[in-house]
């Protein structure tokens, strides 16, 4: 069972705090990849967001994955399974030939998706329905700001949240493109009552 209840906020916050210092990292050393390159800076986002959900869900029965993470690959033969992040409780059962214990999702806490483009409506809204797909208690969709079009973002998912099961949240970071040059603190929502609520900090 996961060791203490997820406080999202702080959770995230704590993903994102530690991105920005990777990214400043990079660029003091000059390596690693500029605010512009998203691939590589949503890498860096995911791969801290996964960590902090580590730090949550771990434990013989649990899995957290994630395209950074090999620790699932023994078992599972992949790091990431069907979300950006994944958080699931894991049972065995007997192979057919030899009754190898082979682990099995049984009960999934978090999906996450993760879509970082600034502009493009398509990529958000297919990502975004990959949460109706899947079942779990929390699901989580993280866009970037895009300054008074984050409202139109809000009402383009409102009818995809309103299909979806269990809780569910958006939360806005600024686009990597910012991440250098002081960026604005995150902002979460909670689908509540029909409507994008904004969470308590």
């Amino acid at each position: 069972m996961a060791g203490r209840e997820v406080n999202l906020y702080e959770l995230i916050l704590s993903a994102w705090t530690n991105t920005l210092k990777h990214v400043a990292k990079a660029q003091d050393t000059a390596d690693g990849p500029p605010g512009g390159v998203n691939s590589e800076a949503s890498s860096i986002w995911l791969d801290c967001l996964g960590r902090e959900f580590q730090e949550y869900y771990d434990g013989n029965d649990q899995r957290v994955f994630w395209k950074g993470n090999p620790r699932n690959r023994g078992e599972f033969g992949l790091n990431e399974l069907l979300f950006d992040i994944t958080v699931c409780q894991v049972e065995d059962v007997p192979s057919i030939t030899w009754g190898t214990q082979l682990p099995f999702v049984s009960h999934c806490h978090w999906q996450v998706e993760s879509e970082l483009n600034a502009s493009n409506s398509r990529e958000i809204t297919k990502d975004f329905s990959k949460l109706v797909m899947g079942q779990s208690d929390n699901k989580l969709f993280i866009s970037s700001y895009q300054g008074d079009n984050q409202i139109k973002v809000r009402e383009m998912c409102s009818p995809i949240a309103r299909r979806c099961t269990g809780r569910v949240y958006l939360c806005f970071i600024e686009h990597p493109r910012k991440w250098r040059v002081g960026p604005a603190t995150l902002v979460l929502f909670n689908w509540k009552n029909d409507d994008w609520e904004i969470s308590a900090l």
